[in-house]
């Protein structure tokens, strides 16, 4: 039971000091900070296997402990009590002024990069497979801070 509580309060707590703002995150800081974003996505360009990711985010500066997520900032959906088809979600950003997101079950998934565009975050997404040919499609992406929910 307590080690039930550990990971509960390793979970919870990261992600409610992240969305803890109800201001909106701006991107147009030095470095991006955590806060609560919206993820939009426009027409996929062919079929895939991967499903969408969650459309609202907290990208947190809690760094991941489990399976692929292990040493990367962690992305959880809004409300976090909402579930998510990908149970591994990170963020980073390579260089500062781009930003990467993954959302990936291990064999499937969602690849955005991103580049800052005024206060918004803007480029494309990949649905990507293990097997050959690894992206089976790609659709314009976009990351526009919002509110927190309290």
């Amino acid at each position: 039971m307590s080690r039930w509580l550990l990971y509960a309060s390793a979970l919870l707590v990261p992600w409610m000091v992240a969305c803890s703002s109800r201001e909106p995150t701006n991107p147009g800081t030095a470095q991006l900070p955590p806060g609560c974003f919206r993820l939009t996505l426009g027409a996929w360009s062919g079929p895939h296997e991967a499903v969408d990711p969650p459309t609202y985010l907290a990208l947190m500066d809690s760094v991941g402990f489990d399976g692929l997520e292990r040493g990367q900032r962690l992305v959880r959906g809004v409300p976090h009590v909402m579930s998510s088809p990908y149970p591994w979600m990170w963020w980073s950003t390579v260089p500062a002024d781009s930003l990467r997101l993954v959302f990936t079950g291990g064999f499937v998934g969602v690849d955005v990069h991103l580049a800052r565009r005024d206060s918004t975050w803007q480029g494309m997404a990949s649905a990507f497979t293990d097997v050959a040919p690894a992206t089976q499609a790609t659709v314009e992406a976009t990351l526009a801070p919002m509110f927190c929910p309290p």
